[in-house]
């Protein structure tokens, strides 16, 4: 059965997640572009390729983006969400009413298992 507890450790997961997630897609695709800048501009003088179709393109590499960036993803959700419990005192708290450091953590496990799935 999945207590309140659960759902709000799940809850700081995933809003950890999805800033890591928009950080490291954004960072990904800046450094990306800055080392592609040359070829882009080059092919704008020869083939005339407009802004729309390198934003296409970009769009179009957002899944490859994304499997070069969930591992830090995760591991950035994890820590971001182990942080902000502890630093309100809240794992302690949970932890003291007599659940295990693992059964607290748990709905991470769960979160980060399914979104590698995904």
């Amino acid at each position: 059965m999945i207590s309140l507890l659960d759902r709000y450790v799940g809850r700081v997961y995933l809003t950890s997640w999805l800033v890591s997630l928009t950080f490291f897609v954004g960072f990904f695709g800046i450094l990306d572009f800055f080392g592609d800048v040359g070829e882009i501009i080059e092919s704008r003088e020869r083939l005339g390729t407009t802004l729309g179709e390198v934003v296409m393109f970009y769009v179009y590499s957002l899944p490859r983006i994304y499997l070069q960036v969930v591992p830090f993803v995760m591991l950035m959700a994890a820590l971001l969400t182990v942080t902000r419990l502890q630093r309100h005192n809240e794992f302690m708290a949970m932890v003291l009413t007599g659940r295990r450091s693992a059964r607290v953590l748990l709905p991470l496990f769960v979160c980060t298992g399914a979104l590698s799935g995904g």
